[in-house]
């Protein structure tokens, strides 16, 4: 039997998704889970294939991992979610044989903004990447690069700007690129004129924005996924945001006891001090 498993994941946790030696990674200890518990017996004779291989730092609600097993679907994620951490599993669906979680209909990532962007003045530059295009230009090492994106929206959540971009599939650091060349605009650094060149061809110099911003939101295909939520889950999920909210009220108390930093006229500058040893 093959199936088919949605993922989450937090970011940060980890050297990327991918397995690498002497690390630890997404993939490495989903796989070391499902051999120690005889799921199964070989990553490649059990065609062990993932949707989206993301970097280190970026964090996924919603990536698809696939492969053949015996046991039952539901036994599965509870063994994983039971062994895993800041990694669970919450859905899943049997699939044919011959099927590759890589061949997916869509793919939709969100990028947070750590601030306020001037949506209505990118509106019109963030829909020159809508379409078919050659993004060659926003990927490292590519010769040719076309992607088909359905769709690039900017909103304003609180004090941050969100990035929402569909395609039905990403090159390496593209979302991040696009996103880098939106905040770039927004600064005056490009014109809207660079942008459809570099969609062109133009080579242009983007910046490449922190990947903990980002977040792999969905992946789709023609058929549903089956939830399967369990409780020992829900509360330890539950139980992280308390501590995290913790943690926040912690520290907000903190920088009201500083107050405002203000520089004395005796303070030792940062890069003064003790003299380097030769």
């Amino acid at each position: 039997m093959r199936w088919a498993f949605k993922l989450a994941y937090i970011g940060h946790r980890f050297h990327g998704f991918q397995r690498q030696p002497d690390l630890q990674t997404v993939e490495g200890d989903i796989l070391e889970v499902l051999l120690s518990k005889e799921i199964i017996d070989d990553p490649r004779q059990s065609g062990f294939q993932s949707a989206s291989r993301t970097d280190r730092n970026v964090s996924a609600l919603g990536n698809v991992s696939a492969f053949d097993s015996p046991v039952d679907g539901r036994k599965i994620i509870a063994t994983l979610n039971a062994s895993l951490t800041d990694i669970w599993f919450y859905a899943y669906t049997r699939v044919s044989s011959r099927f590759s979680p890589r061949k997916a209909e869509e793919r939709w990532y969100r990028y947070h903004f750590p601030g306020e962007l001037p949506i209505e003045e990118l509106e019109d530059t963030a829909g020159l990447f809508e379409g078919r295009h050659d993004f060659r230009i926003f990927c490292k090492g590519r010769t040719t690069g076309i992607c088909d994106v359905r769709e690039v929206r900017l909103t304003r959540l609180g004090d941050r700007t969100i990035l929402d971009i569909r395609a039905d599939r990403f090159l390496w650091n593209m979302v991040r690129r696009v996103a880098g060349c939106l905040q770039m605009v927004a600064n005056g650094e490009l014109e809207q004129h660079e942008v459809e060149g570099a969609l062109g061809g133009n080579p242009i110099s983007i910046r490449l924005v922190p990947p903990e911003y980002l977040w792999l939101m969905d992946v789709s295909y023609a058929f549903p996924f089956q939830p399967f939520p369990t409780i020992k889950v829900r509360e330890t999920i539950l139980k992280s945001i308390e501590e995290k909210k913790h943690q926040v009220r912690f520290l907000s108390e903190l920088l009201q006891r500083m107050g405002e930093p203000r520089r004395s006229r005796g303070a030792i500058r940062p890069e003064s001090g003790l003299k380097r040893r030769r």
